[in-house]
């Protein structure tokens, strides 16, 4: 049996150049969003990647109370397919890996990218759908999908995402604050085993570029 007081989230971030007008405020929304879910009872642990057109672990899962803060280095192209493809099939073959019971008996993986695919190689749409809807279906995983620049909820749909876990940010520095604001409340009502979705509030507020919620 799996641990059910631990939840292991893994984090990738769009780095492609588009990102530079938001750095900041995704860098430190971010790194706030893994400050608050330290807070919380219960062990947590986080994997931060991020892509362009290449896709890098910038950090490997380690608790979340001793995550290092991140640093955004927007650059090149959006490889979105196959720095999906990647996170997935690497973090869970790190969880297998590991003793049953000491397993995580909540996993999430949160997507934030501001652009269309336009890079990979190696993984396509219906590719990485077979792998999110194998990682939920069989394992219970759940997938958070941000995006900016694009309709998010047909993107998510082509990768097996639900629209209750699909949002669009405004592509400014309110919207993606008050996105991964918004995906805070839902990660600490997943974690406390409460039903959690995105609201039609926290859409309209994300999309709203000067609505600050914080």
């Amino acid at each position: 049996m799996t641990n059910p007081d631990y939840t292991a989230i893994a984090i990738l971030v769009d780095r492609s150049g588009s990102m530079s007008r938001i750095k900041e405020e995704a860098q430190n929304s971010i790194n706030n969003f893994i400050k608050e879910q330290a807070k919380l009872d219960g062990k947590c642990t986080v994997l931060l990647a991020d892509f362009d057109n290449e896709y890098r672990v910038v950090n490997k899962t380690r608790s979340a109370n001793r995550f290092p803060k991140y640093v955004l280095e927007p650059r090149n192209m959006t490889a979105l397919h196959d720095a999906m493809g990647k996170t997935i099939v690497d973090f869970g073959k790190e969880l297998d890996a590991m003793k049953e019971e000491n397993r995580p008996g909540k996993v999430i993986v949160v997507i934030i990218t501001d652009g269309q695919e336009n890079a990979s190689k190696e993984y396509n749409a219906e590719s990485v759908r077979t792998l999110v809807e194998q990682q939920k279906n069989v394992y219970g995983w759940e997938f958070i999908f941000l995006a900016a620049n694009q309709d998010a909820v047909l993107t998510a749909q082509e990768f097996g995402i639900s629209r209750d876990a699909t949002m669009d940010f405004a592509p400014s520095a309110q919207g993606i604050t008050n996105s991964i604001l918004a995906t805070g409340n839902y990660v600490t009502a997943y974690r406390s085993g409460l039903a959690s979705k995105f609201t039609d509030e926290d859409r309209k507020i994300a999309l709203d570029e000067t609505t600050d919620i914080r």
